[in-house]
């Protein structure tokens, strides 16, 4: 191949990849494609979630209603430090699960169940794990990124950073960061601010109202894959409100099988999960450690069937600094 064919060859492969780089640059997964203009701007916006007001019982002969039980809570997890994990880990300790919470929509959905755990108890207070970015069936290696986590039972911080590398990062460097802010809720974890920053620059930034329901919080697309760790997953599918930085969306998570996956770090158990919205839009598979709950893998497929893997390579947790 002499110089004047493979500069047309290198140039077509960059153009693939600078194409391609969308799906990088969303930590795990994206939703449906915005306008370029849109894309574009930056977002600084407050999401206020309407409360339901119930009207209240009319009263009854009975003077006082016997307390409803409390459930018990697991033992807190332990915080000694613990190496890069390459085995699963202990199992998290179960308790009875919580009352169903209703819906905060006036119409009926499909509301996931309350945890079947005390998720902020069980949830390792320090995290890390590590991905490699692949592109289609060959598994071509076009990314990294990385989520880390730290909590203290009552609020917890999440940071996901994508970016490109080898022939991808040479000819487009990308690099974007997610953070999650929030607490913690009967029903997992309840985001309060959500960021996107591209090259170091701020693009999307949401501020969830103190208002946002307690029986279903709206999750952001950082929180949402720690958030079905800790929703009990007994029931064939169900609703997730996600605030994507551009608008609030709702989908549908469709609850799979238990596999065995076979991984870099070795062989695990896990249940497959799907999250998806309507036809033809994009859609993210999620196995979930049916020990830690932590996503081992995730996998983006676009609209146009283009798939992005993201593979498990390290993983750390209670880490100390």
């Amino acid at each position: 191949m002499n110089g004047t064919v493979r500069r047309p060859f290198w140039l077509a492969l960059a153009l693939s990849l600078m194409l391609h780089l969308g799906a990088l640059t969303v930590p795990g997964w994206r939703l449906p494609l915005l306008d370029e203009d849109e894309a574009s701007a930056t977002l600084d916006a407050t999401l206020v979630v309407p409360v339901q007001v119930r009207p209240k019982p009319a009263p009854t002969a009975s003077p006082m209603k016997p307390p409803r039980p409390k459930p018990a809570l697991a033992a807190p997890h332990s915080n000694a430090p613990t190496d890069t994990i390459t085995a699963p880990s202990p199992a998290l300790a179960a308790v009875p699960a919580a009352e169903a919470a209703p819906s905060v929509d006036a119409a009926p959905v499909a509301v996931p169940p309350a945890p079947t755990f005390a998720y902020a108890k069980l949830w390792p207070k320090t995290g890390r794990i590590v991905y490699q970015v692949t592109r289609g069936e060959g598994g071509l290696l076009v990314g990294q990124s990385e989520h880390r986590w730290t909590h203290d039972e009552q609020g917890y911080e999440l940071h996901a950073v994508a970016e490109t590398v080898g022939l991808a990062a040479l000819f487009r460097p990308a690099r974007v960061t997610q953070t999650s802010r929030g607490t913690f809720s009967a029903s997992g974890l309840r985001p309060a601010e959500f960021k996107t920053e591209r090259d170091g620059k701020p693009k999307d930034s949401v501020r969830f109202d103190a208002v946002q329901g307690e029986a279903l919080p709206v999750q952001d697309m950082l929180s949402l894959f720690y958030q079905l760790g800790a929703t009990a997953l007994d029931v064939p599918e169900f609703t997730v409100k996600i605030q994507t930085g551009r608008k609030l969306a709702q989908f549908i998570v469709l609850v799979g099988e238990t596999l065995t996956l076979d991984l870099p770090l070795g062989k695990f158990s896990v249940r497959h999960l799907t999250v998806a919205g309507g036809p033809n839009e994009d859609s993210t598979e999620i196995w979930l450690d049916t020990l830690t709950r932590l996503p081992i893998k995730i996998r983006h497929r676009d609209r146009k069937g283009e798939v992005f893997d993201q593979t498990a390579t390290t993983v750390q947790l209670d880490i100390t600094e």
